[in-house]
């Protein structure tokens, strides 16, 4: 029970210490509350706004059935035809105000806008007669994902999304576009499995000793190379884990070698598979050069060898049956043979 000067924080009829309500004017938080057992928000009141998580507290002399707006110190005592009577019409009069002068900015607006933008705003949603071609790349990081996603943009009627995202993302363009192109982010492995059969796939893969002594700008200040085993074996993984989920899933299989040695037989073989038109061919695209010189590093560098030489034989295992699978050949000279 609340009395003069003995209870000086207010209770809601829940029980607790703090009332949060919203604003019905403005959707700010408010309190406004009528003391006692029967406490309860109100708004056909002056809408006093606060932080939400503010205790609410009266005046020392609150009575029960009395009404106060405010909090803390400058809360103040409700009363009919009072100050806080005043300032609630005075509040209203002013909201009214800045509602009229908003709708006739948004009018003035209107009918400045060309009828042209008008109408492309109006058709923001755009109708085809068919579905638009979804295609996902992904692939382990360093096999040529990125290459692929910029070489896309040779094709006519295409739209390649800039950054790395996630499948789901492919529902979220609203592009004019009939052929809308997402390259996955570095957790797509992990979502790999539930990819809809509606979408098709551009699998990069590249040798497994190219891929695991790539280094990346960011982060060769934390590691030697950009692909630890732990990634690769985990990107390996969700791609099985999707052949087994979706038997008959059609997978087109982009090796990086081929893509840098006959790009433009690679740009027909996907042209091909989605129905695509090429614009210009990837060979001759300026803006993404092949470069030759990233392929099998490894044979020419004595620190990459021996950083390979000295992986557990366990994985080199998996590195063996992967080239076995994609056609790349496994040196001799690694412990892998023995590891059997």
């Amino acid at each position: 029970m609340l009395g003069k000067g003995i209870q000086r924080e207010c209770r809601c009829r829940q029980g607790r210490r703090r009332l949060r309500a919203t604003c019905s004017c403005c959707g700010t938080m408010t309190a406004a509350l009528r003391h006692g057992a029967h406490a309860e928000s109100r708004f056909d009141r002056f809408p006093i706004l606060s932080h939400p998580g503010i205790p609410v507290r009266c005046l020392p002399d609150a009575d029960i059935g009395d009404e106060y707006l405010g909090h803390g110190p400058q809360a103040a005592r409700f009363v009919p035809g009072g100050p806080a009577e005043l300032r609630m019409k005075g509040a209203h009069r002013l909201e009214a105000a800045f509602g009229a002068a908003a709708r006739r900015v948004v009018r003035e607006f209107l009918r400045l806008v060309p009828l042209s933008l008008k109408q492309r705003m109006q058709k923001r949603t755009y109708a085809r007669a068919a579905p638009a071609n979804r295609i996902f790349i992904s692939g382990c990081a360093r096999s040529g994902t990125t290459l692929t996603q910029r070489l896309m943009r040779c094709f006519e009627d295409i739209f390649v999304h800039p950054p790395e995202a996630r499948y789901t993302m492919l529902d979220m363009l609203d592009r004019p576009e009939s052929n809308l192109v997402v390259k996955r982010d570095a957790r797509g492995f992990a979502h790999l499995a539930k990819l809809p059969p509606s979408i098709g796939l551009i699998y990069c893969v590249r040798h497994p000793f190219d891929t695991l002594t790539s280094s990346h700008p960011q982060t060769r200040n934390e590691r030697r190379f950009h692909v630890t085993p732990h990634r690769w074996l985990a990107e390996y993984d969700a791609l099985t884990r999707l052949k087994k989920a979706q038997p008959h899933r059609q997978i087109l299989i982009v090796r990086y070698e081929d893509m840098i040695g006959a790009p433009d037989a690679q740009q027909d073989k996907i042209a091909q598979s989605f129905g695509l038109t090429p614009r210009i061919r990837f060979s001759e695209d300026p803006d993404n050069p092949i470069r030759l010189v990233s392929l099998r590093k490894w044979e020419r560098n004595e620190e990459f060898r021996t950083y390979l030489g000295g992986l557990p034989s366990a994985f080199l295992v998996r590195v063996q049956r992967f080239c076995a699978e994609f056609g790349y050949d496994m040196p001799m000279s690694t412990p892998t043979v023995d590891a059997r």
